[in-house]
C-alpha cells in the first residue's frame, strides 16, 4: 500500500475537528474567571480578496483583542465549548507590493474551542445568526487533541500536555488550518466553496478562500496558527512576517518558516517562543540535490537569521554563521525545511508527513511530493494544489508537520530528543527543540511523533538585517 494510499484512507477517518454547530444565538454562557487582557491571533497563508482586490497566497494575520473576564466555559447543543465574541477584530493581509490592514467591523467574529472533538480558532456570523466555526480561520489535528482531555490516550508530552487552550491563558497551537464558510466536516469528494457572504471591513468586504484540499475527503491540506497571548501587545508575530515581498520572478529571494517551540539562544531558554527562521538566498544558488530524485531542490547560499518573539513579547535576533543552515525540498523523501551542516534534513527545522498519518494530517508539502513523484495522482487534489512548485525558485507555501531533531526520519518520528546540535550564532549557541509529541503506537515507547505543525514560505522581499526590536509597530 503506497503512502499516498494510507494518507488518504487515514483521512477519511478524522474526527478531530472542529465541530461547534450551527446555531442561532443567543446562548446558555457561563462566565469565566479574573479579568485580564488577552489579544488571539491567527496565521495563515492563503488566497482570498479585499475590497475587490484579489490575493494568492498571501500572509493572514488575525486578531481579536478582548479580555479574559468575556470568555464563556459552556455546553452548546451537548458540545463543550470555550467562546469569545466581545472584542476588537482586524485582519492583516501581506503579499507582493501590498500589506493591507482592516479592521472588522462589529458583532461578526468569535473565537472558541471544541473541548469534546478538538478545534480552535476563529469563527464568525452567518447572515441569519447561526456560526460559521471555522471562517475565517480554525485550526485542528493533532496538537489541539492531544492538549483536551479527549487526547490524553495519545501519551502526550508534559509540555504538549500542559498547553491551556482555554482562551484564558497564553498557548501557541499549530496544526490543519481552514478557511470555510461551510462544515467544518464537508462531505467525501467536497471541497470548500469560495464564499458568497462577506467579512466586512474597514477596507472594504473580506473573502478568504480555502484553495488546497483533498478531493477525495474535502480537508484541507493547508496550516494554521492559533495564538492567545495575555497582556498589551503591540505585536504578537515576528515583525518580519509583514514584511511585503515584491513581484518578481528572480534574483534575491527569501525563505521563511513560523514555528511555535523551545528555543535556546545565547545562554537563555526560551519556552513556547514564536520562531522564525529566515535564509536570504538568491535564485541562482538553487542547486539540484544529487540522486535520483529529479525534483529535489536545495540552496544553501546566503545568510540565515531567527527571530524569536518570547512568551513575554520580547524579540531576540540573531544571525547564524555562515555555511551552516540549507534550505531543501526532497518529495521522494516527502521532506522539506531548514537543514543543517551539524543536524542534518531534520534540523533545525524538518517538515513531513504527520506521525502514522492518523489523524489526517496531510498537508500541501505531502500533495505537493506525492503529485511530483506520480503526476497521476493530481486528481486526488484540488486544482490549485497542483499549480504549487517545490523548486525554490517561485513564490510558494508549503506546509506539514514540524520536527526539530536528528536524525529526522518520516512517518517514524524522532528517538532523541534530549540532545539536540548546536548551532552557532552572533548572539552565542543556539538549540532549538521538539517539546510538543506523542506516542508512537508503531515504532514504541522510545520514539516520539511531533504534534506540531509549520508552514515554509519563499518570497521576493530578501529583508536586510534589521536593528530596531520590531515589537513596536
Amino acid at each position: 500500500m503506497s503512502l499516498r494510499t494510507v494518507a488518504l484512507q487515514a483521512a477519511r477517518t478524522l474526527t478531530h475537528t472542529l465541530t461547534l454547530p450551527l446555531l442561532v444565538l443567543p446562548l446558555l454562557l457561563t462566565s469565566s474567571s479574573q479579568a485580564a487582557p488577552i489579544t488571539y491571533t491567527g496565521f495563515v497563508i492563503t488566497d482570498g480578496a479585499i475590497g475587490g482586490t484579489p490575493f494568492h497566497n498571501a500572509r493572514v494575520i488575525l486578531t481579536f483583542e478582548s479580555d479574559t473576564s468575556n470568555v464563556q466555559d459552556t455546553v452548546i447543543a451537548g458540545v463543550h465549548v470555550f467562546y469569545n465574541q466581545t472584542g476588537t477584530g482586524r485582519v492583516s493581509i501581506v503579499a507582493d507590493n501590498v500589506l493591507v490592514i482592516a479592521d472588522f467591523l462589529p458583532n461578526q467574529l468569535f473565537v472558541s474551542v471544541d473541548k469534546d472533538n478538538g478545534g480552535i480558532g476563529f469563527g464568525s456570523f452567518a447572515p441569519d445568526g447561526s456560526v460559521q466555526p471555522t471562517y475565517p480561520l480554525g485550526v485542528y489535528g493533532d496538537m489541539i487533541s492531544a492538549a483536551l482531555p479527549i487526547g490524553k490516550t495519545f501519551d502526550p508530552s508534559p509540555e504538549l500536555a500542559g498547553l491551556s487552550p482555554d482562551l484564558s491563558h497564553n498557548v501557541g497551537i499549530a496544526g490543519l488550518g481552514r478557511t470555510c464558510s461551510v462544515g467544518p466536516v464537508l462531505p467525501l469528494h467536497t471541497v470548500c466553496p469560495i464564499p458568497t457572504v462577506p467579512l466586512q471591513t474597514s477596507r472594504g468586504d473580506l473573502f478568504l478562500f480555502e484553495p488546497y484540499n483533498t478531493v477525495t475527503t474535502g480537508n484541507a491540506l493547508n496550516a494554521g496558527f492559533f495564538f492567545a497571548d495575555l497582556g498589551d501587545h503591540s505585536r504578537t508575530l515576528p515583525a518580519e512576517v509583514f514584511t511585503p515581498s515584491l513581484s518578481k520572478t528572480s534574483g534575491p529571494i527569501a525563505y521563511h518558516a513560523l514555528l511555535y517551540s523551545d528555543v535556546f539562544l545565547g545562554g537563555s531558554l526560551f519556552r513556547q517562543a514564536k520562531i522564525l527562521f529566515t535564509l536570504t538566498s538568491n535564485t541562482s544558488s538553487v542547486a539540484p540535490i544529487p540522486g535520483s530524485d529529479p525534483n529535489a531542490y536545495m540552496s544553501s547560499q546566503g545568510i540565515a537569521r531567527v527571530s524569536i518573539l518570547t512568551s513575554d513579547g520580547r524579540t531576540e535576533r540573531a544571525t547564524f554563521s555562515p555555511n551552516q543552515i540549507y534550505v531543501y525540498f526532497s518529495p521522494l523523501t516527502y521532506t522539506l525545511g531548514f537543514g543543517s551542516t551539524v543536524g542534518g534534513s531534520g534540523y533545525p527545522l524538518g517538515i513531513g508527513a504527520g506521525g502514522c498519518l492518523c489523524f489526517g494530517e496531510v498537508m500541501t508539502g505531502f500533495a505537493l511530493s506525492e503529485i511530483l513523484d506520480d503526476p497521476t495522482s493530481a486528481s486526488d487534489f484540488s486544482p490549485p494544489t497542483s499549480l504549487l512548485v517545490g523548486d525554490l525558485r517561485h513564490e510558494v507555501a508549503l506546509a506539514g508537520n514540524a520536527y526539530s531533531c536528528d536524525p529526522f526520519v518520516i512517518g517514524a518520528g524522532c528517538a532523541d530528543l534530549s540532545s539536540p546540535p548546536k548551532l552557532t550564532t552572533d548572539r552565542g549557541d543556539f538549540y532549538v527543540y521538539e517539546p510538543f509529541t506523542r506516542g508512537s503506537q508503531y515504532s514504541g515507547p522510545s520514539v516520539r511523533i511531533s504534534s506540531n505543525a509549520t508552514v515554509l514560505w519563499a518570497s521576493f522581499d530578501a529583508p536586510s538585517e534589521r536593528e530596531d526590536s520590531g515589537d513596536d509597530e
